[in-house]
């Protein structure tokens, strides 16, 4: 018994060592901020997407802001999907002049049903109710946005610049809208601060594919003419982009254009919404992943590849950080209540300590490093020694979410923070 549990326990550790390692070797190449020089055509036209669930506290300025974009507004149509709602909504979104499409499903609930009708509803998805595929799409390009988001007055030329360069997939800068709100609010905004250096242009400097992030995606309508709207998981934009990944678009990185998105205050919400993440990441890879492996192979594609790898390490990432953290406090226990499983000769509590110092370092210096490289707001860097105790509790989140997979309700995230662009602006500065 007490050698396999040091079996289980030392795989776990090595897991956690190879996939790490990976992590390090790929984020190096987010340390150069080469940034690539798309010029717009201003031909391209727009369908802007906004799946909402009683926004109405945060939905106004968003319109406003969309209404100010810098480009032709005779090329992009702002469209309100009102997804069950039961609040000003619909109200807010008529008075602003913008299209709204109402839907009423109780039981197909949550933003990929919402998104996979609305696609149908345009015309650029066939599901049955859709237009022919011989028949050309109404706009070339859907761009998705949160409800409670911000976005950079340049998007819609970046994403027309990009889409002339021939990119199919493309993904914006998701940065904060309140960073300095709450020690949570500020680890999460960190967290993505640090995946938008480390993972997605980290990838897109190497070549590799960068991943769709749920809001501030640009999908071209031949791909989705190609692919259709048919997500089934939690996290329907990591697997929408795997599943092109599998026919060979690769998602590319804008970081020349923002999305604020508003990150969770309190912790509660916090846990629910990485919940929530971690169910659906677990289902993406689990239906995936031998795909991703075998397109890696058939194809010769290392984009391919990575993305498996990727898909991957959460699931040993989070098996690991358990195991390594478990066997240190097995090993210490067995020093009081005597034989324990994996206990022969326990280490000294100074095993745990090195061990817990080291991760904490590890997820420090991307932490600081990010701030330094692209000078961060300093109101979320006032909690960021409470980064590495969030990123702890992520492990755990990710474990359970492993073990509950097969859940698959949708609980809608909760959005209050009211700010104009130019509040975002002066505050992020």
């Amino acid at each position: 018994m007490e050698t396999a549990w040091q079996a289980v326990v030392s795989l776990g550790q090595g897991f956690l060592v190879v996939f790490s390692a990976y992590a390090l070797l790929v984020g190096l190449a987010g340390l150069q901020s080469r940034r690539q020089r798309f010029s717009p055509w201003f031909t391209s036209r727009f369908a802007v997407l906004i799946p909402a669930h009683n926004e109405a506290a945060v939905l106004d300025p968003l319109l406003a802001n969309l209404q100010a974009l810098r480009y032709p507004k005779d090329l992009y149509d702002i469209y309100v999907i009102a997804d069950n709602c039961t609040d000003g909504t619909e109200a807010i979104a008529a008075a602003r002049g913008v299209r709204v499409l109402r839907r009423r499903d109780p039981v197909r609930r949550g933003k990929g049903y919402a998104l996979g009708d609305a696609l149908s509803w345009l015309g650029l998805v066939d599901r049955g109710t859709g237009l022919p595929p011989s028949e050309p799409p109404p706009y070339d390009a859907v761009v998705i946005l949160d409800a409670d988001n911000l976005v950079s007055l340049d998007l819609l030329r970046v994403m027309d610049a990009r889409l002339h360069a021939g990119q199919r997939l493309i993904q914006a800068y998701v940065d904060s809208k309140n960073p300095g709100d709450t020690w949570v609010s500020a680890a999460f905004s960190i967290g993505f601060w640090v995946n938008n250096r480390f993972n997605l242009l980290a990838r897109s400097n190497l070549g590799l594919s960068a991943a769709l992030m749920g809001t501030g995606m640009c999908i071209a309508a031949d791909v989705l003419r190609e692919l259709g709207w048919e997500t089934e998981s939690l996290t329907e934009d990591l697997e929408f982009s795997v599943q092109a990944l599998c026919l060979g678009y690769r998602t590319a990185f804008a970081p020349e254009t923002r999305v604020y998105d508003e990150k969770a205050q309190s912790f509660t919400a916090s846990l629910r919404q990485r919940l929530r993440w971690a169910r659906g990441q677990t289902q993406v890879a689990l239906r995936y992943g031998p795909r991703l492996l075998r397109a890696a192979v058939l194809r010769r594609d290392v984009a391919c590849l990575d993305g498996a790898a990727r898909l991957l390490q959460m699931v040993a990432v989070g098996m690991g950080t358990v195991w390594a953290l478990a066997r240190p406090v097995v090993d210490g226990l067995s020093r009081l209540a005597g034989p324990l499983p994996g206990a022969g000769a326990a280490p000294e509590l100074a095993t745990l300590l090195a061990w817990l110092l080291t991760s904490t370092a590890a997820m420090m210096a991307p932490a600081l490093l990010v701030w330094r490289l692209d000078r961060l707001p300093a109101s979320a860097y006032r909690f960021v020694a409470l980064f590495p105790l969030f990123t702890y509790t992520s492990a755990l989140v990710i474990l359970w979410g492993l073990l509950t997979h097969r859940r698959r309700e949708w609980l809608p995230t909760r959005h209050t923070r009211r700010l104009s662009y130019q509040q975002v602006l002066q505050q992020t500065r």
